[in-house]
């Protein structure tokens, strides 16, 4: 690469610091480098503006992090920065990927339904949410009893678009719950995602252990705290009296932020033999992770949403990877008063 000096500016900012950077292949056109912002450009051609939307900043050098690429579940960011290249992938909004689903009347038509029978279908999602089986064992199983089978990525897909649906159901129809839970369990666990780490925030109640909200984030810090305490407060519509969580920084700061002194903060250490300790929620993610070491970890955002969903669904309302009895959901009075035809289908499949 040659230092040059001439009147040509950097497209993206404007510098007139440039490099030589070779000439492209087709056009036979030269090519320059930016010293500044490493952007590569053609003199006189038209490029598409930069997007300046803010994604934050790298944590290590302080640059803006930049839009690498993205795909249907995830943002990947990188620092402009070569020195650095730090990197992070972030989950995409989903509000947005909800108000898609609800205005697109192809999104729960579920089409291919219909070209197998309503028994196969029952079986299928028994087969793979209450016996855990793999989306492939489940197809050489109804291969023994139908002569025409799905493939294994239709049954994935049927299970997706049922914990999608459900989950729409579950957030339409309780709003209007009025719960008094006098103690809170926090706590987070690492669950992998196509091989990057995410981190899955829970808060159950240690009587009934019923989980009352969850919320999947990227990074470990007081605002996915924040986040999952708020989700918690907008299914109950009461403040607890005790909240027992670990040593984090950040669990220690969300809670002071959002209540004040107004909750009893309890701090316990792992495995602590007291009435007030967490024992009940590392129990309950030990057989989360369970289940996501038998599906091989989801390799998108959207299908770990589902899957958490689906498990923590069928753990409050039917209690079948446990030997609970009653279900959690029975113990706090809340029922699935819900008429719907796919949900009454499910729910004959599990019992």
């Amino acid at each position: 690469m040659k230092n040059i000096n001439t009147n040509i500016h950097c497209p993206r900012c404007n510098s007139t610091d440039l490099y030589k950077y070779g000439k492209e292949q087709k056009t036979l056109q030269q090519k320059y480098q930016c010293k500044n912002c490493y952007a590569q450009f053609v003199p006189g051609r038209e490029y598409k503006s930069h997007n300046q939307a803010h994604h934050g900043f790298c944590p290590r050098c302080g640059s803006k992090l930049h839009i690498r690429k993205t795909n249907k579940s995830t943002i990947q960011l990188r620092c402009p920065n070569k020195l650095c290249r730090y990197s992070i992938s972030r989950p995409l909004n989903f509000k947005q990927f909800f108000k898609y689903a609800l205005n697109n009347n192809s999104f729960f038509k579920l089409p291919k339904f219909l070209r197998y029978p309503t028994d196969m279908l029952i079986l299928a999602a028994k087969l793979y949410f209450k016996f855990n089986l793999s989306s492939r064992q489940v197809k050489s199983e109804l291969a023994l009893s139908y002569k025409k089978s799905p493939s294994h990525v239709t049954i994935i897909n049927w299970c997706s678009k049922f914990a999608y649906y459900f989950s729409i159901l579950y957030n339409n129809n309780f709003k209007t719950l009025n719960l008094k839970i006098s103690t809170w369990l926090i706590d987070e666990t690492v669950i992998k995602i196509n091989g990057t780490k995410f981190h899955l925030f829970v808060i159950l109640d240690p009587n009934s252990k019923f989980v009352i909200a969850w919320y999947l984030s990227p990074t470990k810090d007081t605002q996915a705290t924040l986040t999952t305490l708020k989700l918690a407060l907008n299914f109950t519509k009461h403040k607890p009296n005790i909240i027992v969580s670990d040593n984090a920084q950040h669990f220690q700061k969300a809670i002071q932020e959002l209540f004040a002194d107004s909750v009893l903060y309890l701090k316990v250490s792992l495995y602590q033999k007291s009435i007030f300790s967490n024992n009940k929620l590392e129990r309950f993610f030990s057989t989360l992770k369970q289940n996501f070491y038998k599906r091989r970890y989801p390799k998108s955002y959207f299908s770990a949403y589902a899957s958490i969903f689906i498990y923590i669904f069928i753990f409050n309302f039917f209690a079948v990877n446990s030997n609970m009895k009653p279900t959690p959901s029975s113990i706090l009075g809340i029922s699935l008063n819900i008429k719907d035809k796919f949900l009454e289908a499910f729910s004959k499949c599990i019992a």
